[in-house]
């Protein structure tokens, strides 16, 4: 169809730009049980990853294999991190609406504060690191923690 170098590149680059949409659309259906959000990330990431290295338009199967095997893992370290943020937001209402003005509550929303804004970049890398490794949960958090610090950049 296309014989110059222009077309086929340009062909190239619609090809990536329907897989970044594929991967957006399985990610999105993923993640409509909320419970879900942390294997359909990771899912996502590993088959970004593969179409990335590899170049082929590979998108379901590898999705489909990435999600099954980090489901579990990723399911439980996305929960944590939604109780913590819960935690918060319910804190924060109570907060706003004058139903808890104590010391204790605001010490505790300063709290939590700080550690959601630890803990995001820690959850990043764990979401990432279940996509290509398989070690048990404590592993993957402390791994992820050192590779977040590693490569804390200010």
């Amino acid at each position: 169809m296309f014989k110059s170098k222009a077309g086929t590149e340009f062909l190239e680059k619609m090809s990536w730009v329907a897989d970044m949409l594929m991967f957006s659309i399985l990610w999105f259906v993923f993640s409509i049980p909320i419970v879900t959000i942390g294997a359909a990330t990771s899912a996502t990431y590993r088959a970004v990853q593969v179409r990335m290295k590899e170049g082929n338009g590979i998108v379901w199967s590898v999705f489909w294999k990435t999600f099954k095997n980090s489901l579990p893992q990723a399911t439980v370290s996305w929960l944590i991190y939604f109780m913590i943020t819960l935690v918060f937001g319910l804190n924060q209402m109570l907060l706003v609406n004058d139903l808890a003005g104590s010391w204790l509550n605001h010490f505790s929303q300063i709290f939590l504060l700080v550690v959601i804004i630890l803990i995001t970049p820690v959850l990043v890398m764990v979401l990432a690191y279940i996509s290509r490794f398989e070690d048990n949960l404590k592993t993957v958090w402390k791994n992820a923690f050192i590779l977040s610090i590693a490569h804390f950049k200010v």
